[in-house]
């Protein structure tokens, strides 16, 4: 070892700072969730003004004219904040108005920033997971699968070679 070095130690020894700081990028499930609900207040804020650009996603929200039922994503996901009134559908009435709507939405980010909510959005998390671990290993042992993840990339290639090709010329 570099004498520089000599005193030094992994990181690994210090095991709050290796957690903290492992991927310092990686976002908690919480805050991934959060970035959803943002997300939702900005379509909110169009949807009442309608002007500027149009923000993209998908609403969590819809209305009947009389009420807004809202439903709660993880990704894909549907989370279940409220398990007992998410019986017969992942929604649940939460505003009468765009205006209590965006309330709700502002209301439910100090909830999610409580902690309130941190083991049902870390379930969910957990098992969009494992569920993509498990298609990941499915996939890698399917010789259909791979056979078109190679025709694929064959494609990407050729389109990548086009385009050098013409950039040259």
């Amino acid at each position: 070892m570099d004498d520089f070095f000599k005193n030094c130690k992994p990181v690994s020894n210090m095991s709050d700072f290796y957690e903290k700081n492992n991927n310092p990028n990686k976002k908690s499930p919480s805050e991934v969730f959060k970035e959803g609900i943002e997300r939702q207040i900005e379509l909110v804020k169009y949807d009442i003004s309608q002007k500027g650009i149009k923000p993209k996603g998908r609403r969590w929200y819809s209305s009947d004219g009389k009420q807004i039922a809202s439903f709660f994503l993880y990704s894909v996901k549907p989370v279940l904040l409220v398990p007992e009134l998410m019986t017969e559908t992942p929604a649940i009435i939460v505003a009468n108005n765009l205006k209590e709507l965006q309330a709700f939405y502002t209301g439910l980010i100090k909830e999610v920033d409580s902690g309130k909510y941190d083991s049902i959005i870390n379930k969910v998390a957990a098992d969009m997971i494992a569920e993509r671990n498990a298609t990941r290993e499915k996939n890698e042992k399917d010789p259909v699968f791979l056979a078109n993840k190679e025709k694929r990339a064959a494609k990407r290639a050729e389109k990548k070679a086009k385009e050098e090709a013409e950039a040259a010329a």
